[in-house]
């Protein structure tokens, strides 16, 4: 059984029973897809996945439980991942504040979520997305992410090679014909681990080659 952690309200997320985790696929060409939400600058934890028992029954059920995620923000957002296959959110500042809640980040996946673009992140809930392949880029200073509207279609060009460490990445917004300029601080084993589409695709790899 693994330790139980904190919910936003203070309530207990138990990890026992959970079914078997979801996994995206490995990187191996350019990402590409739409803004399937936008969130904004220090965002209240409860609304990223609410603690209470109407979505804790679900903690087993990634597929259920992906339905709450975002929802008292955007109710149609889990259905319009789903449509799209998955895709990109847009964030601000202090992405993931609050206490540390790895079903975010297992929704995510669940939902097809390649990669977040925000100001900054909380540095739990970046190593939280890392470990499920999910990468976590930073705006560069002077970007503009207000740019950016929902469903405008983007691309990662030049992936899984262009993914070093402390090596830019440019995104380009096909929708409105714009590119920029996102960071991120990647280690080479992260960038191992998100080129696998996450740690247990990493270490199914690292099997495979041995």
């Amino acid at each position: 059984m693994k330790p139980a952690s904190v919910g936003a309200a203070g309530e207990v997320w138990r990890d026992a029973g959970v079914g078997p985790l979801p996994r995206l696929s490995p990187i191996v060409a350019t990402l590409r897809g739409v803004v399937l939400l936008r969130l904004g600058d220090r965002l209240a934890p409860d609304l990223a996945l609410p603690a209470g028992p109407k979505v804790r029954r679900h903690l087993a059920d990634f597929a259920a439980l992906a339905d709450h995620l975002y929802a008292g923000v955007d109710r149609d957002f889990a259905a319009r991942a789903r449509a799209h296959g998955g895709g990109f959110l847009v964030g601000g500042a202090d992405f993931g504040i609050g206490p540390r809640v790895p079903q975010v980040a297992l929704a995510l996946v669940q939902l097809g979520v390649r990669a977040i673009l925000a100001r900054s992140f909380v540095p739990h809930h970046r190593a939280e997305l890392v470990r499920h392949g999910v990468l976590a880029l930073r705006f560069a200073g002077g970007t503009d992410p207000d740019g950016l509207r929902l469903g405008d279609e983007l691309e990662i060009p030049g992936l899984p090679e262009v993914l070093e460490p402390n090596r830019p990445l440019a995104v380009r917004d096909l929708t409105r014909g714009a590119q920029f300029t996102l960071h991120h601080d990647l280690t080479r084993r992260e960038i191992e681990m998100v080129r696998a589409g996450g740690l247990l695709g990493a270490l199914v790899a690292a099997g495979a080659g041995a």
